[in-house]
């Protein structure tokens, strides 16, 4: 948390103190533990930069201890590197997808988010830092774009990708999970299953409505399949697939 909290407000973790006390094992707390034992102990804090102090007390290697104190003064990664990271890791997945390896296209999907401050645990989701991405963008591929869109856009993308990959694996209760959880999100807004094109990710926005409905018409819930493929096709007025599906769809029988 104090991580995400720093990347948001610049400075915040100058004004705290981190005390970390470490024991020995089987009673005995002046035995000093193994050394590989204390780097996995300690490591994770490095995540932890620029505090105000840091404080190791118990039997510990100074070696240990210093290599952390040299991982908290590490500069974090830009907005940018995390972009791109998060760019080539959808890449890597969507080729995954492809490929018809659904799982792998999952984790590669999960590790973007991550490159980009969204922690994913099976449905939990937790997204940190989004005003870190509030950048002007210095290069060729992203010149003079803002970061915060460019990030809206991948976030969007990589939902759109992730109901796509539960549904081939017809996981179709988790894909419809996925999908709903972002509309609904959406929907706290006015107007909010109208298309705005000039919306970052405007097609991949109805990439989600349509691949939600196809969930929902895999789980047999075929009122909620209709409203949101017809609201996919205002969204994808272009996309014959999705017209076909609409217009298909108004005919079948609820059940």
């Amino acid at each position: 948390m104090w991580y995400y909290f720093d990347l948001s407000h610049e400075g915040l973790n100058g004004h705290l103190r981190l005390r970390l006390t470490l024991t020995g094992l089987n009673g005995d707390p002046e035995a000093e533990l193994p050394k590989t034992l204390q780097r996995r102990l300690l490591a994770p804090w490095g995540l932890v930069r620029h505090l105000d102090s840091l404080i190791v007390e118990g039997p510990h290697d100074n070696a240990v201890v210093e290599d952390l104190r040299k991982a908290m003064t590490e500069a974090y990664p830009t907005p940018l590197e995390c972009l791109q990271l998060a760019e080539t890791r959808k890449e890597a997945g969507n080729a995954a997808f492809k490929a018809e390896k659904y799982q792998v296209a999952l984790e590669e999907y999960i590790e973007a988010f991550r490159a980009i401050h969204i922690q994913v645990d099976g449905r939990r989701r937790h997204i940190w830092a989004e005003g870190f991405f509030q950048v002007s963008l210095p290069v060729h591929q992203y010149q003079g774009m803002d970061g915060g869109h460019v990030y809206m856009q991948l976030r969007i993308q990589l939902v759109a990708n992730t109901v796509f990959a539960y549904y081939k694996m017809e996981d179709f209760d988790t894909a419809f999970f996925w999908g709903m959880r972002s509309i609904n999100i959406m929907r706290q807004f006015p107007d909010a299953d109208e298309p705005r094109f000039g919306f970052p990710g405007a097609s991949q926005w109805g990439k989600i409505y349509y691949r939600t409905a196809l969930a929902a018409k895999a789980l047999g819930k075929m009122e909620e399949a209709r409203e949101l493929v017809k609201i996919a096709a205002r969204w994808l007025p272009d996309d014959a697939v999705v017209q076909r599906e609409r217009a298909r769809w108004g005919n079948l029988q609820l059940g």
